[in-house]
């Protein structure tokens, strides 16, 4: 596979029109954001669609039962979210799975960040869960949610939802800072105190790196199985997405962080 043919969706014949839509949307924001990162006239557009990845398409399972992992993106997010990462999982023996963000019509395709449609989103990977179950590789007795910005709210959600899941990961989630604890708290299966049978892996941004503030009390008024925490100091909110991956192969430099180069982790 080539990295573009995760900018291409794939689905049945009636959803078409949608694919249409999703793959000039991804496409368009990845000319965006080069646009804005590389000088005028280089052909970094084609030379990240034709980059090899890890990844084989239609590869036939692995013999055995493998834990799954659902992993949700942050607001506006493309196909290839984190996808190195997916790679990364999948060669160490883990299912990973994810799901378009869709919003709420035809007519408004784009997935907003507010608690209906946090909701909204979960909703789909509830779907994706039922169709998993078709997957008789799949051990659901091991079954993690991960989620980067908005995305993390949306695998909280899923735990809040789905007892079997063990382990929720957290990426610079917004449930950390103060938007998104207004959506924590607005979600409808969220109630502090509530215990959950999951632990939380929560990496982020130091307070105070790149103007962050951090607010804590929402997601620590849940009662994790377990709880461990790594601030990063000077830590950029696209270090824990596809960027810095995708940077280095291409060599366009990841945008300026006005507090400089990462420092020393924050370990709690």
């Amino acid at each position: 596979m080539k990295y573009g043919d995760y900018l291409r969706h794939d689905g049945p014949v009636g959803f078409r029109e949608f694919n249409d839509r999703l793959d000039k949307n991804d496409m368009g924001g990845w000319l965006e954001d080069l646009r804005e990162l590389s000088p005028p006239g280089q052909p970094t557009f084609d030379k990240l669609l034709s980059l090899a990845v890890a990844a084989y398409r239609d590869a036939p399972p692995s013999h055995g039962h493998f834990p799954l992992v659902l992993y949700s993106g942050g607001k506006g997010s493309r196909a290839d979210a984190n996808v190195e990462l997916g790679e990364y999982l999948a060669s160490h023996g883990y299912v990973v799975a994810t799901v378009p963000q869709l919003g709420p019509s035809d007519q408004e395709i784009d997935l907003g960040s507010s608690p209906q449609e946090i909701s909204m989103h979960a909703d789909d990977f509830d779907a994706a869960l039922i169709a998993l179950h078709d997957l008789p590789e799949v051990d659901f007795r091991h079954l993690a949610t991960s989620g980067h910005s908005a995305g993390g709210e949306v695998a909280v959600q899923l735990a809040l939802r789905h007892p079997k899941v063990r382990a929720v990961i957290g990426l610079d989630a917004s449930y950390g800072m103060s938007g998104g604890v207004r959506v924590l708290k607005q979600l409808l299966e969220y109630a502090p105190g509530r215990k959950l049978r999951a632990a939380l892996l929560d990496l982020r941004r130091a307070d105070g790196s790149q103007g962050v503030k951090l607010d804590l009390s929402a997601i620590d008024a849940l009662h994790w199985a377990h709880l461990d925490r790594v601030q990063f100091a000077k830590a950029n909110h696209g270090d824990f997405t596809e960027w810095g991956m995708v940077a280095i192969r291409l060599s366009v430099p990841m945008p300026p962080n006005p507090d400089g180069p990462q420092g020393k982790l924050d370990t709690r």
